[in-house]
């Protein structure tokens, strides 16, 4: 997506509370093709980013674990390159 676009969507309270508005009333009527684009607007300007640092976090959080787990072990985890060549 366009970051100046992102930007301008994501500052405008109006869209957001309309797009939330929207939702809530696709989950009392069912409309789930209204009640899907309303939600995948706001998981993108909302919930994508905070969503993407979680998973960066849990990924950096299991390599320190795992780490830690190895120098208290006393085994270095060993990393080998290679080259396959024809």
């Amino acid at each position: 997506m366009n970051p100046q676009a992102f930007n301008t969507f994501q500052k405008d309270a109006k869209l957001m509370i309309r797009a939330n508005q929207l939702l809530e009333s696709a989950k009392n009527n069912e409309k789930s093709s209204l009640g899907k684009a309303a939600n995948g607007l706001i998981w993108k300007l909302e919930k994508e980013e905070k969503f993407k640092q979680k998973q960066a976090e849990e990924v950096e959080r299991k390599q320190h674990e795992k780490k830690r787990n190895a120098r208290e072990s006393g085994k270095e985890e060993e990393q080998y390159d290679f080259v396959i060549s024809y």
